[in-house]
């Protein structure tokens, strides 16, 4: 061989090499996968909500690609607070009710072998509705109300991975006209 070639050939290589010990530092740096990477999953749950959202239940489902990333929306019911009161004899109800459906983006993190945790922001929009109801002679009056308004939210979500089932929980604030904290717990699978 003459001497340029064999020259080239071993800058070629010391290249490959420089370029392997490169990516496997930076790999070094990365968080390893978490279980739910490269995976579909639906859940579903009860849901708590502040500011008189009272209990509920809700559905998230979504992808995680490859990198931890992942993508997907969310439904939420509140059954919201309802009232009676009589005044002289006269009785008057009322009672208010708030859904949700949006997106939501997060990222993955395996904290153990079957445990992770995604920090997640979305946005939305929220409908709240209520109905106010009156005794009067000849049968109840009653007056429909509904008000739409968008929200972001942020907030964590916690697995521990079983198989393909999910049993967890999220914690999250829901901002749109008003501000809530929601908790909620729920059960799901990968797929």
């Amino acid at each position: 061989m003459r001497r340029r070639q064999k020259i080239a050939i071993t800058a070629a290589v010391a290249a490959i090499a420089c370029c392997a010990a490169t990516r496997a530092e930076a790999a070094a740096y990365y968080p390893p996968p978490a279980l739910t990477w490269s995976h579909g999953q639906m859940n579903g749950g009860a849901r708590y909500g502040s500011d008189n959202l009272n209990l509920g239940f809700g559905a998230r489902g979504g992808y995680t690609l490859p990198n931890g990333i992942y993508f997907g929306g969310l439904f939420d019911y509140f059954i919201g607070e309802s009232q009676s009161e009589t005044l002289g004899g006269t009785t008057v109800s009322a009672s208010a009710h708030l859904w949700d459906i949006g997106a939501e983006g997060g990222f993955d993190f395996a904290l153990m072998d079957k445990l992770m945790i995604r920090p997640f922001l979305g946005i939305g929009v929220a409908v709240a509705t209520g109905d106010i109801c009156m005794d009067q002679i000849g049968g109840p009056m009653c007056v429909h109300a509904s008000n739409n308004d968008s929200f972001i939210e942020f907030g964590g979500l916690l697995n521990y991975l079983s198989g393909s089932l999910m049993f967890g929980g999220d914690a999250r604030v829901l901002a749109a006209s008003g501000t809530s904290v929601v908790i909620g717990g729920h059960i799901g699978w990968l797929f």
